[in-house]
């Protein structure tokens, strides 16, 4: 009797040494789609977005809550919506969200040199925005309080903005030096809004091709550090974003990234 040798069976992506599950080339926006259909993922969404309808409530008693029946059937529903249909325009601005709706527009370029985006750069920034429209949160300060736990925004190093020591700035540059440092601040509150955060995140689980739930660990993060710009060409402020990630908070980054349905 011949045996028939038994089929090799294929190692699942999260399985691979990290060098062969980063930089995936699959859509990043059908590779995110995937991840909230898992189960756990949705149901940390769902979780996720129901806690900050509740704390925005009490800050604003005006705002009534939706129930968790109607915010899971509004999420599927938009959620088959953003699979089928990405609005696009005619703008020379960069992605944007407005209204849960993400738009693309055709004249985006990027840099200096204005360059137009790569088909990785448009995946990129397509699957942010879907992203945004697919969870938008209600902020309050201890909702955002959260999340800024994970970031140490101190160590943020700012290129375009200069110290209040710099020696660059004279005593007459005062007020120069003053603005400067609100749009720093600005900057800051931008980046680190919980929305913000969770689409950074979400970008680096699409990188790696986690399409479940997957676990975020340091590894991962090492790996991204230094090779996600670069495999990408996508700096939406991600340089930043490592920047605050110090070793004093990786392990709030992990536990967050794994449990914020990213």
């Amino acid at each position: 009797m011949i045996e028939l040798s038994p089929q090799k069976k294929e190692k699942l992506r999260s399985e691979l040494p990290i060098e062969q599950q980063a930089n995936c080339k699959e859509n990043s926006s059908i590779v995110m789609f995937s991840r909230m259909q898992n189960p756990i993922i949705k149901k940390q969404i769902i979780d996720l977005f129901c806690e900050s309808q509740d704390e925005y409530h009490k800050v604003h008693s005006g705002f009534i809550p939706m129930s968790r029946k109607a915010v899971e059937d509004a999420f599927d529903e938009k959620l088959k919506q953003s699979q089928s249909v990405t609005p696009i325009s005619y703008e020379d601005s960069a992605p944007y969200e407005i209204d849960q709706e993400e738009v693309l527009p055709l004249g985006w370029t990027i840099g200096k040199n204005k360059e137009k985006p790569t088909i990785k750069q448009w995946e990129v920034a397509e699957a942010h925005e879907k992203g945004h429209s697919l969870r938008p949160l209600w902020g309050t300060k201890n909702f955002r309080k959260q999340f800024n736990n994970a970031f140490d925004m101190k160590a943020v190093i700012a290129p375009s903005v200069k110290n209040e020591n710099d020696s660059d700035y004279s005593s007459e540059d005062a007020l120069i030096r003053d603005l400067d440092l609100q749009a720093y601040d600005k900057f800051l509150e931008y980046l680190f809004d919980p929305d913000e955060i969770i689409e950074r995140m979400s970008q680096l689980k699409n990188y790696f091709g986690m399409k479940g739930s997957e676990l975020f660990t340091k590894e991962h993060l090492s790996y991204a550090r230094n090779h996600y710009i670069k495999d990408t060409e996508s700096d939406n402020n991600m340089t930043e974003f490592f920047q605050a990630i110090t070793p004093e908070k990786e392990d709030a980054f992990i536990e967050l990234i794994n449990s914020a349905g990213i």
